[in-house]
Order: C-alpha cells, then sequence, then structure tokens
C-alpha cells in the first residue's frame, strides 16, 4: 500500500470518528433535557402533603354493626307476642344500616312469622296493602290481633301480688319493671305498689328516713339501704366469735355398786377401806344380830348412825333393834 493512499484512509476515519462524538455529545444533551423536563413535570404534579406530613390520605371507613340474634319467630302465641315485636324493634335499632328503610324492617319481621301470621302477612303483601308501607302501621295491625287482651288486668293482678319476701330486692324489681309497663298505672301508683311489696326491713327503715318522691327514687333508695343491710349481716358473721363445737367428755366411772342377797350395799368394817366382808363375817354378824356395816349391836344396817345417808333415804328415821324389841314386847303383853 501507497504511504498517500493510507494517510488519506487514516483522515477519513478520523473525520468519521469526530462526527460520531459530536452524535453521541447531541445525544447526551437532549436526554438530559428529557431527563430534567419529565422531573419537574412530576414535581408539579405531586400531592400537596397532609397537615401530619405523610402523603397517604386516610379514609374513615363504616363502624361495622354489630352480630345480634335473630328474634325466635312468631307463630301466633298472644303471650309470645310483646316478646317478638320487642325484638325486632331492638334488631333494628342495634343495625340501623341493614334496616334502614321501613320496607325493610317490614318484610324482615314479616320473614319470621309462621303459621297463621305469616298466611296472614302473606295475604297482605300479594293485595299490596298500604299497612306495609310501615313498621308503625303492620304493628298497629297485629296488635288488635295477636296482642292479649287481658294483659293489662293480668298485669295488675300480678303486680298487687308481688311481694320482695327474703330474696334481694334488685330480683324483685326485675319481676315488677316486667309487669309494670303494662299494667297502665301512672308513676304514684307504681311507687306505691313497689313500696308495698318491699320487705318489712326496709319498709320500717323507709318509714324512719322518709319515702322519695318518685318510683325511681325510691327504687335507687331500696337497692342502697339492701345493700348496706346485707353488708351488716357479713360483718356481723365474721365478727362472731368462734365456738368450738364441745367434746363430749366420758362421765368418770362410778364403782359398781356392792349388793347383797337383798339388794343392800355390801356393808364395810368400821374405819376401814378393806372392801366387802367376807361370808363368814357376815353370816358372825348376822347370827349376833350385830349391823353389817359398823359391827356394833343395837341397830340394823338401814339405821346405822355411821353409815353415809344414801339419796333415797335422806329424811327418813329406820327403826333400831331396841325399838323393834320394845315394840314386839309391848305387842306381847297384849
Amino acid at each position: 500500500m501507497e504511504p498517500a493512499s493510507s494517510n488519506q484512509i487514516l483522515a477519513v476515519l478520523t473525520e468519521q470518528v469526530s462526527a460520531l462524538t459530536k452524535v453521541v455529545q447531541k445525544l447526551q444533551t437532549g436526554q438530559e433535557a428529557l431527563l430534567h423536563k419529565e422531573r419537574s413535570r412530576a414535581e408539579s404534579t405531586a400531592l400537596p402533603p397532609s397537615p401530619s406530613g405523610s402523603m397517604i390520605q386516610q379514609v374513615d371507613l363504616p363502624t361495622p354493626e354489630p352480630m345480634v340474634n335473630m328474634p325466635e319467630r312468631f307463630a301466633g302465641d298472644r303471650t309470645k307476642y310483646r316478646t317478638f315485636i320487642t325484638a325486632c324493634e331492638l334488631l333494628f335499632s342495634l343495625c340501623p344500616r341493614t334496616y334502614g328503610s321501613d320496607s325493610v324492617k317490614v318484610r324482615s319481621a314479616i320473614s319470621l312469622l309462621s303459621g297463621p301470621p305469616q298466611e296472614w302477612a302473606f295475604q297482605l303483601l300479594r293485595e299490596g296493602s298500604p299497612l306495609l308501607t310501615s313498621w308503625g302501621s303492620f304493628v298497629r295491625a297485629m296488635n288488635p290481633i295477636y296482642d292479649d287482651p287481658l294483659r293489662s288486668s293480668a298485669a295488675l293482678t300480678t303486680i298487687r301480688s308481688l311481694t320482695q319476701g327474703r330474696r334481694p330486692v334488685e330480683n324483685y324489681i326485675s319481676e315488677f319493671r316486667a309487669v309494670a309497663a303494662d299494667t297502665g298505672l301512672n308513676d304514684v301508683g307504681l311507687k306505691d305498689h313497689f313500696r308495698y311489696g318491699l320487705s318489712e326491713q326496709l319498709k320500717d327503715e323507709l318509714a324512719r328516713i322518709g319515702v322519695p318522691t318518685s318510683l325511681e327514687a325510691l327504687i335507687t333508695q331500696s337497692l342502697v339501704l339492701d345493700q348496706r343491710f346485707r353488708e351488716r349481716r357479713q360483718e356481723r358473721l365474721s365478727n362472731a366469735p368462734f365456738i368450738s363445737p364441745r367434746r363430749h367428755e366420758p362421765s368418770p366411772a362410778s364403782s359398781p355398786r356392792q349388793t347383797s342377797s337383798s339388794s343392800n350395799p355390801e356393808p364395810m368394817e368400821i374405819g376401814t377401806t378393806k372392801g366387802p366382808l367376807s361370808p363368814s363375817e357376815r353370816d358372825r354378824r348376822r347370827h349376833q344380830n350385830l349391823c353389817l356395816y359398823c359391827g356394833k349391836p343395837g341397830h340394823l344396817l338401814r339405821g346405822c348412825p355411821t353409815r353415809p345417808p344414801r339419796p333415797s333415804e335422806r329424811g327418813k328415821s329406820h327403826p333400831t333393834v331396841a325399838s323393834l324389841q320394845s315394840v314386839v314386847g309391848s305387842a306381847s303383853t297384849h
């Protein structure tokens, strides 16, 4: 290859490299410009920070409704009608979002009916009755059919015979409130019936401190007094002295009664504690008419002056041998 040709080729390559370098520089400059524009656009469209400095917005979620047991199905028992209606109203109040409209309330109650009440309600649905437009109109339509017509008189009879007795007053209050609303009595009448049924102890204390003017105040006062009485009873029991059960002490063994053939105690020798007489000594004293107790003549065992008297013989005088001989002698002279 000629030198001139080599120089020409080198010059061409140098120019091409220079051109490529300029192109690369332009590309880098354009890329940096694009990156700057993108960064500026991102900063201008960013969300403003929240007052707390957090970029995350918090959304308040609704509080979940509680889990409530469904009311028991109503089949037409008049004694259970009021309980059914009250249970439905409790369900509606605890789950207001689920039962937010009268239509939902009425149809939910209808789904809990069975037997004749269900047939009656289904007929209203088929007819498109206006009684189903509100919960109040639906209940008012059911009341004369299934509500107990004797409910008020039965409640009056119950409340007149209701007493506290020996129970805690809160038990009496629970029973009283269960029937009080059905009696139709005003506050004054209910207060009189409530006071009359209290225990004698509470009535005596209320007579001493004064009876409150309203039923609720009387109930509150009765709760306080009954609690105090129970606390005092507990204090008296805890402060009572402990009395241990008496142990059975065996009575000292009494010496066996010493009896002779005539069931009298065995005679003892004078001034001795040697025990009963020997058979020979007893026979000797009997043959010589001597006392079997002291061994002296002139009296018998029962009249021995040295023998301690027995309880059954106290205050009694016993004949001596001399007195008996005098009696026998006087009798023989006659």
